[in-house]
C-alpha cells in the first residue's frame, strides 16, 4: 500500500482526519515551533456477501440474505520532536437486505497520542476507540459482520491522562499521574463506567547500583454509572529489584491493597507479595516471571518473548489481575509500535487486524487470569500466524465465565500478482449457571489479485458454524464474498 510522507507546521498537523478521532483528546499536537512528520496510508472498499443464514438461526429456520459493505480503512502517524500521534482503524457501513432490511455502522476505530507540554516535567496521554464489541461471552460468529449484529453494541473509550516527572535527587525520579477514563455504550444491556485514578510513583537506583526500588501508590475509583457495583480501591507497593548480572535480577514485591465498594466480594483486600526473576540475554529475548498472593488467591505474572530464528517470533504470557469494567475493550492494552508507527498490542506486538478473540464488553469487575500465546512465522512469500487465549473470570455477583479460543492466519503470495489467505477462529465459552459449553467456528479462504498498484480484488469462501448441547444455539452459515479495494 502506498505511503505518503510531508513536512508540515504543527497548527495544521493533522486536518478533519485526526479531529474525528481525537476531538476529544486535549492538546496532543507537536509543541509550537516544531514540525511534524505526517506519515498518512488509506484505503476504501466495496463487497457483496451472500449468506444462505443471514440471522444464524438453528436448523429449520434458516433465511439467506445479502449485506452490502462500504469501508474506508486508515492508518496515521504524526510524529514530532515532543509528541506522537498514531490513528489506526476502519470503518464498515453494512447494508442487509434479507426478511428485515438495516443499515449499521461497524467500526474499529483507534487513536493514541503523547505530548510533552513542559519539557520534560508534563506529559499528556490520550487515547480514543470507536468499536462494536459483543455484549455477551457467547455472542456467534458471523461471516458478514464478524459478530450476531443482536448480540453487539457501539462503544466509545476516552482516556485521558497527563503526568508530571521530575528529578528528586542524582539516582532518585518521581512521577504523578491522573487517569480517567469513560465509555459510551449504545446498549442499555450493559451499564456505562466512569475510572478516576491517581498514582505517585518514587524509583531510586542507577545503573551503577545492583539495587532499585520503585514505591507506588495508587487509588483508583470506579462508577458504574448505572449500577451499585463500584469499586473504591487504596494500594501501596514497594518493588525492589537486584541485578546479579548485567541480563538477570532477582524481583520482590510488598503491598498493601484497601477496596470497599460492592465490586468484589469481602475478604480480597489485605497485605499481597510476590518474588520473581528477570532475564534479559539479548534485545530479542526477554523473560519474567513472579509468584506470590493478591486479591486472596495465587498471583502469578509471567512473559516470554524472543526470536525463536530469524524468521519465527514466539510469544507468551500469563498474568493474574484485577480487570475493572472498561478494561475489556478500551484499548489500554495498546502501544505505539515505533518502528511500523501502527497501534499494536503492547504484549504479542500483532496488529489491530490481529486481535485475539474473546473478549466481550462487561460491567463488572472481575478478577482474571488470562494466558496469552502467539507464534509468528515469516517466510517471505508465506507468513502465518497462530494466536490463542485462555482466561477465567470470577465475579462478585453473576456466574464466571471460561473462555478459550484460537485464532490462524496464513497469507501466501502466489504469484506477483495473485495471493490466497485462510482465516480460523474457534472461540468457546463456559460459564457458571450454564454447563453447555458455547463453540463457535469461522473458516474463511480467500484469493486476492492485483489489477493494479493500488487496486486490488478479492474473493472468499466463508463457513460459520456453532455447537452447542441445545438445539436453539446450534447453527450453520455458509457465505461468498466479492470485493474491490482502491489503496492510496
Amino acid at each position: 500500500m502506498p505511503a505518503s510522507r510531508l513536512s508540515i507546521r504543527p497548527a495544521r498537523a493533522v486536518p478533519g482526519l485526526l479531529s474525528l478521532t481525537l476531538g476529544l483528546v486535549l492538546a496532543l499536537q507537536p509543541a509550537a515551533g516544531q514540525a511534524a512528520d505526517v506519515t498518512f496510508t488509506g484505503s476504501v472498499g466495496s463487497a457483496i456477501t451472500l449468506s444462505d443464514n443471514i440471522d444464524l438461526d438453528p436448523k429449520g429456520r434458516e433465511s439467506s440474505g445479502l449485506v452490502w459493505t462500504q469501508d474506508a480503512d486508515i492508518a496515521l502517524r504524526a510524529l514530532g520532536a515532543r509528541s506522537d500521534i498514531a490513528v489506526n482503524g476502519n470503518v464498515k457501513l453494512d447494508t442487509t437486505l434479507a426478511d428485515e432490511n438495516s443499515v449499521e455502522l461497524r467500526p474499529a476505530l483507534f487513536a493514541l497520542g503523547q505530548t510533552e507540554l513542559l519539557d520534560g516535567f508534563l506529559v499528556m496521554d490520550g487515547g480514543l476507540s470507536w468499536q462494536r464489541l459483543p455484549i455477551t461471552p457467547s455472542a456467534r460468529l458471523s461471516a458478514a459482520t464478524g459478530f450476531d449484529r443482536e448480540e453487539t453494541a457501539q462503544v466509545v473509550n476516552l482516556t485521558l491522562s497527563p503526568t508530571l516527572r521530575a528529578r528528586l535527587g542524582d539516582d532518585t525520579r518521581g512521577e504523578l499521574r491522573y487517569r480517567y477514563a469513560r465509555n459510551f455504550i449504545g446498549s442499555d444491556a450493559v451499564s456505562e463506567t466512569e475510572l478516576n485514578q491517581q498514582v505517585a510513583v518514587v524509583q531510586i537506583g542507577s545503573q551503577l547500583h545492583p539495587f532499585r526500588f520503585t514505591l507506588t501508590g495508587e487509588h483508583t475509583d470506579a462508577n458504574m454509572l448505572a449500577g451499585d457495583e463500584d469499586l473504591r480501591m487504596l494500594s501501596g507497593s514497594l518493588r525492589s529489584e537486584y541485578a546479579l548480572t548485567r541480563s538477570t535480577a532477582l524481583i520482590g514485591v510488598l503491598g498493601y491493597d484497601s477496596i470497599g465498594g460492592r465490586a468484589l466480594e469481602s475478604g480480597k483486600d489485605g497485605p499481597f507479595a510476590a518474588v520473581g526473576l528477570r532475564y534479559r540475554p539479548t534485545p530479542r529475548t526477554e523473560l519474567e516471571a513472579s509468584v506470590g498472593r493478591r486479591f486472596g488467591q495465587l498471583d502469578v505474572q509471567a512473559l516470554a518473548r524472543t526470536d525463536l530464528t530469524r524468521r519465527i517470533r514466539a510469544v507468551a504470557s500469563y498474568s493474574s489481575f484485577l480487570e475493572l469494567p472498561l478494561d475489556a475493550g478500551s484499548g489500554g492494552d495498546l502501544i505505539i509500535d515505533p518502528e511500523s508507527g501502527r497501534i499494536v498490542n503492547a504484549i504479542t506486538r500483532l496488529p489491530l487486524s490481529f486481535s485475539l478473540p474473546g473478549l466481550d464488553l462487561e460491567e463488572a469487575a472481575s478478577l482474571t487470569n488470562r494466558f496469552d500465546a502467539v507464534l509468528v512465522g515469516d517466510f517471505g512469500r508465506t507468513t502465518a500466524t497462530v494466536g490463542g487465549r485462555w482466561q477465567s473470570r470470577d465475579f462478585a455477583r453473576k456466574p464466571d465465565e471460561r473462555t478459550a479460543s484460537i485464532l490462524l492466519r496464513l497469507d501466501r503470495k502466489l504469484s506477483e500478482r495473485l495471493g490466497v489467505s485462510l482465516e480460523g477462529n474457534v472461540r468457546r465459552t463456559v460459564s457458571a449457571d450454564s454447563p453447555d459449553p458455547s463453540v463457535s467456528l469461522l473458516l474463511r479462504t480467500t484469493l486476492t489479485y492485483e489489477f493494479g498498484r493500488s487496486l486490488f480484488g478479492y474473493a472468499a469462501l466463508v463457513r460459520t458454524q456453532g455447537f452447542s448441547d441445545t438445539a436453539a444455539d446450534r447453527y450453520r452459515e455458509n457465505a461468498v464474498v466479492f470485493g474491490l479495494r482502491m489503496a492510496f
